[in-house]
C-alpha cells in the first residue's frame, strides 16, 4: 500500500492538465485523504485540482451512486456538467450509469467490459482529452 503514495504519472499527463486548467479538475477516487494527498503531491500535481474527493466521505466504493454524488456536491454543479474520466472500464461503466458524460484512457487498446454500458468517447491518452472538450 505504501507504493500508492508514490505514483509515477505518464509522460503526458501533466502539459495535458496544463492544457485543460481552463476546466475546473477534480480527483474522485476510492483512495483514502492521507493516500490521496501523498498521491498528489508525490506526482507534482499539487495545486492543479479545484478538488480532491475520496470516497471514504460516504463510507463506500465506487461504484455505488453515492460516491459518484460527491463530484457535484463538491464542485457545486449538476452530475450533466461533468466530464468523468478513468482508465478503469468499470469506473466509467459507474459514471456512465450514474449520468455523467464519460471519457475512458484506453492506454494498452484493451476492449471494453460487457457492463451495458458504453463510453462517450475512448481517447488512448490523456493529452487527447482536451481535443474530445473542444
Amino acid at each position: 500500500m505504501e507504493s500508492y503514495l508514490h505514483l509515477d504519472t505518464f509522460p503526458e499527463v501533466r502539459p495535458a492538465l496544463d492544457k485543460l486548467a481552463q476546466h475546473r479538475l477534480a480527483i474522485l477516487s476510492n483512495g483514502s485523504p492521507k493516500m490521496l494527498d501523498a498521491g498528489v503531491e508525490n506526482a507534482g500535481l499539487k495545486g492543479i485540482f479545484a478538488d480532491v474527493i475520496s470516497a471514504d466521505e460516504v463510507k463506500t466504493y465506487k461504484s455505488s451512486p453515492r460516491v459518484y454524488g460527491l463530484v457535484s456536491k463538491h464542485l457545486d454543479v449538476p452530475k450533466s456538467a461533468i466530464a468523468f474520466v478513468s482508465s478503469n472500464f468499470w469506473d466509467i461503466a459507474g459514471a456512465k450509469s450514474y449520468g455523467f458524460w464519460t471519457c475512458w484512457v484506453n492506454r494498452c487498446n484493451l476492449a471494453s467490459d460487457e457492463l451495458g454500458v458504453k463510453p462517450d468517447c475512448t481517447v488512448e491518452t490523456l493529452d487527447r482529452l482536451n481535443a474530445v472538450l473542444g
